[in-house]
């Protein structure tokens, strides 16, 4: 089942495993497309403020967690200009690395860009 994140019509990311995440946490949500070039977009930004466990929806039944808010962080979605260094980072770091749901307390030229972009203040 492949769906872009804006289909789900929520704040919310389901999860195979369990991650070091804490209530409070910002979660940052990057989608790309499979064109040619790819484009990458910021697709969401939420505080994890609720936990659900199994059973999911019809579709989703592998996950053993959802993670979610009320509300997104984010207005809309923010195309990302893949020139930027920090994306640059992130990209080979995380994304080509399939390291999809990550911390990113190493990282904190990559979460000053994702807040300059989106003009969300962590």
């Amino acid at each position: 089942m492949r769906h872009t994140y804006a289909s789900v019509k929520a704040s919310q990311i389901y999860l195979t495993k369990f991650h070091p995440i804490e209530l409070n946490d910002v979660v940052w949500v990057i989608e790309g497309d499979l064109k040619k070039p790819a484009r990458f977009c910021l697709a969401d930004c939420f505080r994890y403020r609720f936990i659900e466990y199994p059973p999911f929806p019809i579709g989703y039944e592998k996950f053993k967690f959802k993670i979610s808010d009320h509300h997104s962080l984010l207005a809309h979605e923010i195309l990302i200009n893949k020139a930027e260094t920090w994306f640059s980072t992130l990209h080979s770091k995380y994304i080509t690395k399939q390291k999809f749901f990550h911390s990113l307390h190493s990282g904190p030229s990559i979460v000053n860009g994702l807040c300059h972009v989106s003009g969300i203040k962590v």
